[in-house]
């Protein structure tokens, strides 16, 4: 793969890890695909995963410099492991991504500016991270409503009662129809990133009216 070229073996044996595991994950865990919306099945997608993340975050203030990586123009971490990485597939290619980090021993990615121990006593959780969208389908919305009703399915599947979000605080109103949102701390930035943030917790159950019958469609996964 041309993205691997002139990088140290170790980095490049570490990246092989954090797929080979991830797409381990993403193989097995319950999940019902919704329409162009999956998780990654192949190194293929989740190299694409990694290559939206860069690019649409290059555009963004202080994104690169707040989630940096190992190797120019591909974006992860050690996340990646523990997460259900979801694509929106369309002809021309990946044109969308979230991951779902699932919670384990690693904790969760907002846990270096939040200790959410208070919240796992309150039963299984994960967050949202990386949630990139190609400017070209930004404004159509169809991904976005995806993601979150993949979410709501996979938090079905598998036990999930809450998710975390870290979001910039103009757009607390959209999360908020979702019903059941709260907010777990309010911040003046998000390390590099020199905005608003809130860090969000959304409990699954209280989803909304609204939920079910925009995002949902009122597909049923319970």
């Amino acid at each position: 793969n041309q993205n691997l070229l002139h990088i140290s073996s170790s980095t490049e044996e570490g990246l092989k890890k954090i797929i080979f595991h991830s797409l381990k994950l993403n193989n097995q865990i319950n999940w019902i695909p919704i329409g162009q919306l999956d998780v990654i099945r192949t190194p293929e997608e989740a190299i694409n995963a990694m290559k939206l993340r860069d690019n649409v975050y290059s555009n963004l203030p202080g994104y690169k410099e707040e989630f940096n990586s190992k190797i120019s123009g591909l974006l992860y971490d050690d996340f990646d492991i523990n997460s259900v990485i979801f694509v929106f597939k369309r002809p021309t290619g990946i044109s969308a991504s979230i991951r779902i980090v699932l919670d384990s021993n690693q904790g969760l990615p907002s846990e270096d500016k939040v200790n959410f121990d208070y919240l796992r006593e309150k039963g299984d959780m994960a967050e949202f991270s990386r949630q990139v969208i190609h400017p070209s389908y930004q404004a159509k919305g169809i991904e976005f409503r995806e993601f979150y009703a993949g979410a709501y399915n996979l938090a079905k599947l598998n036990g999930i009662q809450r998710f975390i979000a870290g979001i910039d605080k103009t757009h607390l109103s959209l999360y908020q129809k979702f019903g059941g949102i709260n907010i777990e701390k309010e911040m003046e930035n998000y390390g590099a990133i020199k905005k608003p943030f809130l860090i969000t917790s959304w409990e699954v159950n209280k989803a909304s009216d609204f939920f079910h019958r925009i995002i949902l469609k009122e597909r049923k996964y319970h």
